[in-house]
């Protein structure tokens, strides 16, 4: 049954695009920052897709970090049929996945690795001079 996961990867993408536009337009929350879709995965049988989104924050809004990411969880749960169906009248599928976002923090780690990196060979360059 390859063709099933490959057909749940293509369905995936389209929603990953359409999804994205339908964000940037949609969603008027100013105060929310750069919402970016990073990942979709759909399960094999189209019933679920797991929407992983990504939040750019401006230096004002990373001390209250952890409350904006609930509070844009918590507007995209409520809208999440919505998006569904603004997706169902794009993409036609016999039944559009239900949607959940999850929060992705990758960003933010990769962010912070590189951080602590810069941090320990700047140490080792001063050391040994």
């Amino acid at each position: 049954m390859a063709g099933d996961s490959n057909r749940a990867k293509r369905v995936a993408d389209q929603i990953q695009r359409e999804l994205a536009i339908l964000l940037q337009h949609e969603l008027k929350e100013k105060k929310l920052g750069l919402l970016t879709v990073t990942d979709v995965e759909v399960s094999r049988d189209l019933a679920y897709a797991k929407i992983f989104v990504s939040l750019l924050t401006t230096t004002e809004q990373q001390s209250d970090e952890t409350v904006l990411r609930k509070q844009v969880l918590d507007i995209l749960a409520d809208s999440a049929s919505y998006f569904r169906h603004q997706l169902g009248q794009v993409i036609r599928l016999r039944s559009m996945p239900q949607l959940r976002f999850i929060y992705d923090d990758s960003a933010q780690r990769g962010n912070r690795i590189a951080d602590l990196i810069n941090q320990v060979t700047e140490k080792d360059t001063k050391s040994s001079k």
